[in-house]
């Protein structure tokens, strides 16, 4: 691999590869904080604030990721997934800008 755009095509590769393969086993599973999260989402949706109306032992940011999460199309757990893998993707690319 001779520059940045090598090492970030590799790297975005293996990071698609991982998430399909998670997605195919974890996510049917309901496993982990999803249905925490989307608890979150739904609270959210019917107008109630964080902090305010119900706890969340979250940073204050990660709320609007839950909600995000919920106005993508398809299910809840596929589009916080794919925000996840977004952000795993936009930090690869950031951190190979900087080096």
């Amino acid at each position: 691999m001779r520059n940045r755009a090598d090492i970030l095509a590799v790297a975005c590769g293996v990071a698609v590869a991982v998430w399909l393969v998670q997605l195919r086993t974890w996510l049917g599973q309901g496993l982990g904080d999803l249905p925490t999260y989307e608890h979150t989402y739904r609270l959210i949706d019917l107008g109630l604030v964080p902090y305010r109306d119900f706890r969340l032992e979250y940073p204050p940011l990660a709320a609007a990721v839950f909600w995000l999460a919920g106005w993508l199309p398809g299910s809840y757990g596929l589009a916080f997934s794919m925000l996840m893998l977004l952000g795993l993707v936009a930090a690869m690319v950031l951190s190979l800008i900087h080096i």
